[in-house]
């Protein structure tokens, strides 16, 4: 079944559906990774950056609607490297999130296109991403999408360190 997607630039309105969005993103990546857990206060964190991410001209935030609501999302910012590095500027991919009822219908790629026309029309030439080793989906559709694997993180668990770390007592970046 074929469902009409639009796909628009996020507004300070959108706030709390993103949270919302974006939980849900915290909560499937758990499922891949159980040392991503979002901090105790990730969500209002969010609620406190997210006009500022929208002023921000080196953010490109887009959601996905059908139906009348917002059931998806991307959220990439301008990225370069130290000034040790030649390189070029990219654009980073940070989230890609689609509710499991509309997947598989090509929302995904939308919002993949709409953050490279914003890429292309600030002069970046290339996105960068990373993926779950564990999230086969997700990998084979950056494949899809024209992606090719440049680097792999390790990941080390020490004996000695706790799992279960405490978080932190203290909020950052907002009082």
């Amino acid at each position: 079944m074929t469902v009409p997607f639009r796909v628009r630039p996020l507004v300070k309105a959108d706030a709390a559906v993103f949270v919302r969005l974006l939980e849900h993103f915290w909560a499937e990546a758990l499922h891949e990774d159980p040392y991503l857990r979002p901090a105790s206060d990730a969500g209002a964190r969010v609620l406190n950056d997210f006009s500022y991410w929208l002023e921000d001209e080196g953010y490109a935030l887009y959601g996905l609607e059908a139906e009348g609501e917002l059931v998806g999302f991307i959220d990439a910012h301008r990225h370069t490297w130290p000034p040790l590095y030649m390189s070029a500027v990219e654009v980073f991919i940070r989230h890609l999130y689609v509710e499991p009822r509309f997947r598989q219908r090509g929302g995904a790629s939308l919002l993949v296109d709409a953050v490279r026309r914003w890429a292309q029309d600030h002069q970046i030439e290339r996105l960068r991403l990373n993926v779950l080793h564990a999230n086969t989906t997700a990998r084979a559709f950056w494949k899809r999408q024209g992606g090719e694997v440049w680097t792999s993180d390790v990941i080390i668990v020490l004996p000695s360190v706790p799992k279960e770390v405490p978080p932190s007592t203290r909020s950052i970046g907002f009082r």
